[in-house]
């Protein structure tokens, strides 16, 4: 019987890096970010829409439902350990959901500097040769293609990274989640993932920071970011000083946003 946990935290925390390494464990397997998250989520939505639910109750079928939705997602893979990746399972609302999966809810939350996190993608858009999301949008919502409106689309509520940071605000301090600082990751790996595997309850597993490989075709370049999840073969921080990336205004707009600490 396979053992669910999940992964949210922020964009560019070093949650890829992580994947990468526990992959090395044949007893893990983690994959990029599912659908499985908005398959329960839509068909409970509806299913507490439906009148039959309604008027015939079967207050049993929902958390089955739930159920097989994950275990048919992940049918095709062997390993026992499986974390599902969803930047949302950190949510108040969809971490209720995860009862109806394991009855020992576990969900890891790679975070990093707010500001290096803007500036990381800032950088990252800069070098890339085609039209991004990120621009695309702007460009949909009428505004001016820069830097500056780039981090406030990135920061709104509904922004990539202002909705990891509100999902993940409501539930952090339940002992549920493990936060990854994502320097820890990069100088301190040992001890990173000696806790973590401590905070799964699972056999530990000796793994190597030799030869880092991704193992799963990124299709980043549908988002015109083909690097967005390129993972090195070793460990090394991606130098991206955000005093020379971001201007003063978006430094002081979102400087100390790390409710973590």
């Amino acid at each position: 019987m396979k053992t669910y946990f999940f992964m949210a935290g922020l964009p560019r925390a070093g949650a890829t890096l992580l994947q990468a390494i526990l992959n090395q464990n044949p007893d893990i397997h983690t994959g990029p970010e599912s659908p499985v998250c908005g398959l329960i989520d839509n068909s409970l939505r509806f299913l507490h829409g439906n009148e039959q639910q309604v008027l015939y109750p079967k207050p049993k079928f929902p958390p089955l439902l739930s159920r097989s939705i994950i275990d048919s997602y992940y049918a095709d893979v062997d390993e026992k350990y499986i974390i599902d990746k969803c930047r949302v399972w950190a949510s108040d609302f969809n971490r209720r959901l995860l009862w109806d999966l394991t009855s020992n809810v576990k969900i890891i939350a790679p975070v990093r500097d707010v500001l290096e996190v803007l500036a990381s993608y800032v950088s990252i858009i800069n070098d890339s040769k085609l039209l991004t999301f990120v621009d695309e949008n702007l460009r949909f919502l009428g505004q001016e293609i820069n830097d500056d409106n780039r981090c406030h689309w990135l920061m709104k509520e509904d922004g990539l990274i202002g909705m990891s940071l509100k999902t993940l605000e409501e539930t952090y301090v339940d002992n549920e989640v493990f936060l990854i600082e994502y320097e820890e990751l990069i100088n301190d790996t040992d001890s990173v993932l000696y806790n973590l595997y401590e905070f799964l309850e699972i056999p530990h597993f000796q793994h190597t920071y030799e030869d880092i490989e991704y193992q799963f075709e990124s299709k980043d370049v549908m988002l015109g970011l083909p690097d967005l999840h390129h993972v090195r073969p070793t460990i090394e921080k991606r130098i991206n000083p955000w005093t020379e990336v971001l201007s003063n205004e978006v430094i002081q707009k979102y400087k100390g946003m790390e409710f973590w600490r």
